[in-house]
Formats: structure tokens, C-alpha cells, sequence
């Protein structure tokens, strides 16, 4: 899910849970109806809107990421019909915009919405708005396709894996090893040890010299006698 940590703050100077601009998906097919009581609960998948400075560098958006027995993520928030309702009317007509597949067909409705976020009750199932707080977005967090027809489900993937990318490039930056350096002491030390040790040449020609008188004498007194 989400992480909107402590100091995180909205364009307007909000905290991190306050005022957040929410793309709201809601899907035909996202229900269920309780077999006693008939009442029907919708899941819609909702998400912070990628233009809101804390989306930044977010790996997921959503207010709501639990993994299934299957092994598969769900991402949604289960809201009553009437907080549905609710949403619909504080999205109004401008923020507003049908629900497409990947082959163009209408399978709900995607809503803007500016909301407070509070935590859902049971562990493990994330934020969701406050229905209280609920008003329409302003114009810069719709959910209009753009110019070049980019749907806002499309931006919001987009999003998400920019932010992945840049995680696992740090992450491997972080873990690669730092290239040696070379030690020009080492190679200074050979040198001025060169330096001092005696050429060939100097070496023979002390050789050459006679030693004194005394040493000679000294070496004789060193031999056995005969």
C-alpha cells in the first residue's frame, strides 16, 4: 500500500492524510452481497493521484495492497452502496469518466475525489477516505484521458514503475563494490630503496681496496699455526 509517512505534505501544505486527491476505479463486477441481510458491499481499487507531491517516488498508490490465499494482491477497499453514492456526488460530472479494458470496453467508472484517509479497521487492510471530507478535486487531479488520449490508469502505472526503477537502480548502486585504489607509497618506497642500494660498480670497486694493516695482521693471528 501506500506509505504516507510523518512530514509529507500536500501542494497545499496539508499532512500526509489530509485533503489527498484519490483516483477512485470502481468496477461493475467489484461486489458482494451478504446472504443474510442483502446488503451489498463494492471493492473499489483506489489510489492516490499521481500529480500529488506525495505520490513521489511511491512503488504503489494504492490505499489498499493484501495478498490472496491464490497468491495474488487484492487492492480493494471495501466501501458500503451509500459511500459509493457519496463519492459519485462529490465527484460530479467533471470528475467523472468511464472505466475501460485494455480492448476499449466499459467495465465501470473511475471517479476524482479529495479526501481525508483514516485507517481501515482489521489488520492488514490499509486506508481508506473519510466519507465525511468528501469533495471534488480540484481541476489539476482529474481523471480525464489527456491530450494524447493517456488514461489516468495508465499515468498511475506509469508512475509506480518509475518509482521501481529507481528504487532497484539505488538499491544496486548501494551493493556494488568500489573499484581499489592504487598505493603510490608502495611504489615510491621501491625507489628510494633503490637509490640507496650501491650500483655494481661501486660494489667492485670496494672490493678492489686493500684493508688496512692492522686487519691484515688481526686476520693472520686467526689462522691455526703449522
Amino acid at each position: 500500500m501506500v506509505n504516507l509517512r510523518k512530514g509529507m505534505l500536500g501542494a497545499k501544505g496539508q499532512g500526509p492524510m489530509s485533503e489527498v486527491p484519490l483516483v477512485v476505479n470502481d468496477y461493475e463486477s467489484g461486489f458482494s452481497t451478504h446472504p443474510e441481510t442483502g446488503n451489498v458491499t463494492r471493492y473499489p481499487d483506489i489510489r492516490v493521484h499521481p500529480d500529488d507531491p506525495r505520490a513521489e517516488g511511491q512503488t504503489t498508490l494504492a490505499l489498499r495492497t493484501k495478498k490472496q490465499e491464490a497468491g495474488q494482491y487484492s487492492n480493494g477497499v471495501a466501501m458500503a452502496e451509500s459511500q459509493m453514492k457519496s463519492i459519485a456526488e462529490a465527484a460530479g460530472p467533471e470528475g467523472t469518466t468511464p472505466l475501460l479494458n485494455k480492448d476499449g470496453e466499459q467495465v465501470g467508472t473511475t471517479y476524482a475525489v479529495t479526501a481525508d484517509l483514516m485507517y481501515a479497521s482489521g489488520k492488514g487492510n490499509g486506508l481508506v477516505p473519510n466519507t465525511k471530507t468528501l469533495k471534488a478535486s480540484d481541476p489539476e487531479y482529474g481523471v480525464q484521458p489527456t491530450a494524447d488520449g493517456k488514461s489516468i490508469n495508465n499515468r498511475i502505472f506509469e508512475a509506480q514503475t518509475a518509482a521501481k526503477e529507481a528504487k532497484e537502480a539505488a538499491a544496486a548502486e548501494a551493493e556494488a563494490p568500489e573499484p581499489e585504489a592504487e598505493a603510490p607509497a608502495k611504489k615510491a618506497s621501491a625507489k628510494k630503496a633503490a637509490a640507496k642500494r650501491p650500483s655494481k660498480a661501486a660494489q667492485a670497486a670496494a672490493a678492489s681496496v686493500e684493508p688496512p694493516a692492522e686487519a691484515a695482521a688481526e686476520a693472520e693471528s686467526d689462522q691455526p699455526s703449522v
